[in-house]
């Protein structure tokens, strides 16, 4: 079976888990296995590691923003522009958990941005779903409408 099929296998399976913060430190050890046991850098590998970055904005946002980082420049050196995208949405999950909004704004830009010229209309809306949340968060209003009408 390709490692691409063993990997988005784990992950499906994984998925339930990701349900309460203590089952967390279990899914990214087994990614973490299978990221340590795949070297090459290719889009497995780069998948990986942005769903590591997503699992540990709940209990390590500072190690979440590190193995986004990594698949930031992965996606660039790939040049993946989905794989782009999704690490800076990533990124700026983390920043949102530590309370970086100015940072986190920032990231969903880019993110934005990649998954708008990728043509990914579903991914751009989730992220700008989120970009509105955090515009709620911040108290602009007006803007966290217009981004949650136009993710609509």
């Amino acid at each position: 079976m390709p490692m691409k099929w063993i990997v988005t296998l784990l992950f499906i399976l994984t998925l339930g888990f990701f349900g309460s913060a203590q089952s967390i430190p279990r899914v990214l050890d087994s990614l973490s296995v299978i990221l340590k046991n795949h070297v090459k850098e290719d889009t497995v590998q780069l998948h990986l590691l942005n769903e590591i970055a997503f699992a540990y904005h709940a209990i390590s946002p500072v190690k979440g923003l590190q193995a986004a980082e990594q698949a930031i420049l992965l996606a660039k050196k790939l040049n993946n522009q989905s794989g782009l995208a999704t690490a800076y949405s990533r990124k700026g999950t983390n920043h949102w958990a530590l309370g970086q909004d100015s940072l986190a704004m920032k990231a969903f830009d880019l993110s934005l941005t990649y998954h708008k010229a990728s043509g990914n209309m579903l991914d751009y809306a989730k992220v700008l779903n989120n970009k509105g949340l955090e515009h709620y968060k911040m108290g602009n209003y007006v803007a966290a409408i217009r981004d949650h009408e136009e993710a609509a």
